[in-house]
């Protein structure tokens, strides 16, 4: 789940600072201050590469496609251009995604918990009813 919500997270702290009448450089620092995941030092490390003309080909090759396209959205923030409409769009997009993946893992838990079920409580059932018959 940290893979979809930290950028969620992001997202929403940039948009709240562009509704605020701040800009998106502002949103991106109240989040790396207040944030605590890995995400933070991947987006601090885009940002101070950014701020020194160096290219963020290596860091963005390393992110998901969702990551690099959030980060070329900011991107364009920084430059100027307007992104509260891309934001919102991304919002959706990631809110989706984060309800896709929960699923999914709500899906698994069945199959995930009858491990215990089949290595610990069964056998105890098993020794229950047949000790007394073998003894």
């Amino acid at each position: 789940m940290e893979n979809i919500a930290a950028p969620l997270l992001l997202i929403l702290f940039v948009r709240r600072q562009i509704e605020r009448g701040h800009s998106v450089r502002s949103g991106l620092e109240l989040f790396i201050a207040n944030s605590q995941s890995e995400w933070v030092l991947e987006v601090r490390m885009w940002l101070m590469r950014r701020d020194q003309g160096a290219t963020n080909e290596k860091i963005l090759s390393q992110m998901t496609s969702q990551r690099q396209i959030l980060l070329s959205v900011l991107e364009k923030g920084l430059a100027g251009q307007s992104v509260l409409p891309l934001l919102i769009q991304l919002q959706d997009d990631f809110v989706e995604a984060c309800e896709a993946q929960i699923q999914q893992h709500v899906q698994s838990l069945p199959f995930k918990l009858m491990i215990p079920l089949f290595l610990f409580i069964f056998p105890a059932f098993l020794i229950l009813l047949l000790g007394p018959l073998l003894l």
